[in-house]
């Protein structure tokens, strides 16, 4: 019987697996030098929320009415191995992704700076590919996927999995003041829908992840405001 409850048990586990996980920042000097003046002011985020985070207090949010979304920079190491090309790809993705899901919620993206007009610049600082057939077999034959379960307890991460850094930083595009900043780093998670895919299919999955919460966050940040008035 106590098999049995065992058997239950991991078997909610790995059917509650997400499609990616948490991962530790990489403290690196590429992260440090694209978030400048703002690095010293992040924070621990919360549940749900970016690793890394920092909202300037007194901000009336509602007073934004426009955001320029900067080109996706790609800040790396000398020692990096991601072709360019493989770096243009991931970075017009989130590009694209980030304008998708800004637009849903209703923020108004604009060309020019002005009064009422913020800022965003993003970076990707750090990514990993996953290992196509390895990471298919870890997910879906029963015992590699045990085996892969028990890793992730001992170590916090999948293995086989990709993973992917973002940093970003909002400012008010004509005064330059610091809005908002945050930095998140996450891999792929233990989720069996992530077994067929391509060798960018986790960092896609931290992407989509992350451009939503980020597009959520900004909403939430104008509704408050428009509530407290």
């Amino acid at each position: 019987m106590g098999r049995v409850f065992a058997a239950a048990a991991l078997l909610a586990a790995l059917a509650a697996c997400t499609a990616t996980k948490g991962l530790e920042i990489k403290n690196t000097a590429q992260l440090q030098g694209f978030m400048g003046d703002a690095y010293p002011l992040l924070q621990k985020g919360g549940e749900g929320q970016a690793e890394l985070r920092y909202v300037a207090p007194g901000v009336d949010w509602k007073q934004y009415h426009g955001t320029i979304l900067e080109p996706i920079q790609f800040w790396a190491g000398s020692d990096s191995k991601l072709p360019p090309d493989v770096q243009q790809m991931l970075s017009t993705y989130l590009y694209n992704k980030l304008k998708e899901d800004l637009g849903k919620v209703g923020v108004n993206l604009v060309e020019m700076p002005g009064p009422g007009i913020m800022r965003a610049q993003l970076a990707l600082t750090d990514v990993t590919s996953a290992t196509p057939v390895l990471r298919t077999v870890s997910l879906v034959i029963p015992q590699a996927r045990v085996l892969n379960q028990a890793q992730e307890l001992l170590t916090g991460t999948y293995g086989f999995s990709g993973s992917a850094e973002i940093a970003l930083k909002v400012t008010d595009a004509r005064t330059g003041q610091l809005l908002a900043a945050a930095i998140d780093r996450r891999g792929g998670g233990g989720n069996v829908e992530q077994a067929a895919q391509w060798k960018w299919g986790d960092a896609q999955a931290v992407i989509d992840h992350w451009s939503e919460m980020f597009a959520n966050r900004i909403a939430e940040l104008k509704q408050r405001a428009q509530a407290a008035n």
